[in-house]
């Protein structure tokens, strides 16, 4: 035996590999990284791929959870879920450049630079073109964005889908007449719904382009909502009228259509190439026919072909819809929500409450009306079942929170000193906007504001993630916050006009303006950033907007 050394002790080499990962398994980052330094053993050991892999999801994976914001520009509760662990890991080896042959150890670290560049503020940006008048909604989801237009002059009344990863416009979905009020996106399903000036709820496949057009007669929409989850959606009108569909029964009209359109175009590819064939027989008799690849086309094109250049377009109108009129002729429709068979709604009136329908079985049944007699308006509403709460920004400088199950009012929230028109929640954090461009943080449980965020112009937009907040300015600048300490970390000046829009998702944010354009902010290391975009690696190109040019870092 060595002298100094019992019959107990063992050096690090002498313990077996399979033992050291199980205590590997255990340690957090820093412990992982010192026991790599102990010797050559443990340092390849401590490099193995399904340590890094789970140190990332503990580290950077996110609990399943629900964001839900509303503001007064259309109206829509959006609602943001987290996908599961693994489909986070898998979008996290895309996204950090992690091919097959690149280690989690290496896209932990990926993952380490962005979360300092977010905390620093360090970015670089592109802008992207293709509107032509202001951009109203816009939705940030997975690799795919997509956003509508808003232009009153109907300058430009279309949805366009882009590409996260090349920065390409995927759609042109053309169809509405009039301004697109309102949007609902659903990545999982590639559905968009939207509501215009011109009437009408328009259901699209994002994918293909199609659509189900459903007419309202009455008033323009001014609000919508799906649950993909119970296939339902639901539309607000400009003269107090709900609308409820079944998506289910939407995807088959358009399923059916399609299907008659394809017949419609086998058979003119099968009846143009036999006359084709007629006519060469007729001009070349007793000649053998020409060798082809056995495919009917009509001008040139097969019936796939054809399905492929040409949009579907079906009628839905007046096809198993539930209408009720909710509120006063003349009172439009300000916000709804639609979950589990729970739908929320009010209406822009003096005195306005919330109701509470139960759509379970495809009919409107009033439930409860939610309110005070001091409750204005609601420009912003949304709830969530799994929280048992609902909250609704007012006109009256007030924030609301009530139970969802039985409609008691829990908090009322005061100290802005201006109308509330957008706000978004957690199960732990209420931030709401007001014209005068504060925006306050609310504890959801205890009501108590813990803190403020400051703008020198009045904010129409925001989105927070976790302790991250991005907003946008009237006077066209989007501003980064830590909302842990409450404080700015930089502001750019982004766009010429005012900013509508804000989405964003864990490795950037994007922004959508008065000016017709759409910048896209990626907080990815430099060699990551737009690498699939044109111009990458090559400096600027014509649609680049300097990460630092513009910018104003905070002290």
């Amino acid at each position: 035996m060595e002298q100094g050394r019992t019959e107990e002790e063992s050096s690090p080499e002498e313990l077996s590999g399979d033992v050291l990962l199980q205590v590997f398994q255990h340690l957090d980052t820093r412990g992982l990284i010192a026991c790599s330094c102990a010797c050559k053993q443990w340092q390849e050991l401590a490099s193995t791929d399904t340590l890094w892999q789970q140190r990332w999801k503990d580290d950077f994976g996110l609990a399943n959870s629900y964001r839900l914001s509303s503001n007064e520009m259309g109206g829509c509760a959006l609602r943001t879920s987290l996908p599961d662990i693994e489909q986070q890991a898998d979008s996290a080896r895309r996204a950090l450049g992690g091919g097959p042959a690149k280690s989690w150890r290496d896209i932990y670290r990926t993952a380490r630079d962005v979360d300092r560049n977010w905390d620093r503020g360090t970015s670089s940006a592109r802008t992207l073109h293709g509107h032509g008048d202001f951009i109203r909604c816009l939705q940030l989801a997975g690799d795919t964005m997509v956003s509508a237009s808003g232009s009153i002059s109907h300058q430009d009344c279309t949805i366009r889908v882009w590409g996260m990863e090349t920065g390409s416009c995927k759609q042109v979905l053309r169809g509405h007449m009039g301004p697109i009020w309102c949007m609902a996106y659903d990545h999982n399903s590639h559905r968009i719904a939207s509501g215009s000036d011109d009437y009408t709820v328009r259901y699209w496949d994002e994918l293909s382009g199609n659509s189900v057009s459903l007419q309202d007669p009455g008033s323009a929409v001014r609000c919508i909502n799906m649950d993909t989850s119970r296939r339902q959606l639901v539309a607000g009108t400009e003269f107090g009228r709900l609308l409820l569909w079944d998506m289910d029964h939407l995807e088959g009209l358009l399923a059916a259509s399609v299907e008659r359109v394809r017949q419609e175009f086998e058979r003119l590819a099968h009846d143009a190439t036999d006359a084709e064939a007629r006519e060469e027989a007729r001009l070349h008799p007793g000649a053998p026919p020409r060798p082809g690849d056995g495919v009917a086309r009509y001008r040139g094109q097969t019936a796939q072909e054809l399905m492929d250049s040409r949009r579907v377009v079906v009628d839905g109108t007046n096809n198993k819809v539930a209408v009720v009129d909710a509120a006063e002729e003349g009172k439009a429709i300000s916000a709804i929500q639609v979950q589990d068979g729970l739908c929320a709604s009010t209406s822009i009136e003096p005195l306005s409450r919330i109701q509470l329908w139960d759509v379970s079985g495809w009919q409107w049944d009033l439930k409860a009306t939610v309110g005070d007699d001091q409750m204005m308006f609601a420009n912003s509403l949304s709830f969530e079942k799994s929280l048992g709460r609902m909250v609704a920004g007012c006109g009256d400088k007030n924030m609301r929170v009530w139970d969802l199950e039985t409609h008691a009012r829990l908090h009322l929230l005061s100290g802005h000193i201006d109308e509330v028109h957008a706000h978004q929640f957690d199960e732990r954090t209420l931030a709401s906007a007001a014209l005068n461009g504060h925006i306050r943080l609310w504890d959801m449980r205890s009501g108590e504001c813990t803190g403020v965020l400051e703008h020198d112009a009045p904010v129409h937009a925001f989105q927070f993630s976790g302790h991250r907040l991005v907003s946008g300015t009237w006077d066209g600048r989007v501003c980064l916050w830590d909302l842990r300490r409450n404080a700015l970390v930089r502001e750019w000046e982004q766009h010429n006009e005012r900013v509508w829009a804000v989405s964003m998702d864990r490795y950037g944010a994007v922004s959508a303006a008065l000016d017709h354009t759409i910048t896209v902010r990626s907080f990815l290391p430099d060699h990551l950033a737009f690498a699939g975009w044109p111009g990458a690696g090559s400096g600027s190109s014509g649609a680049a907007v300097g990460s630092s040019a513009a910018e104003a870092p905070v002290p």
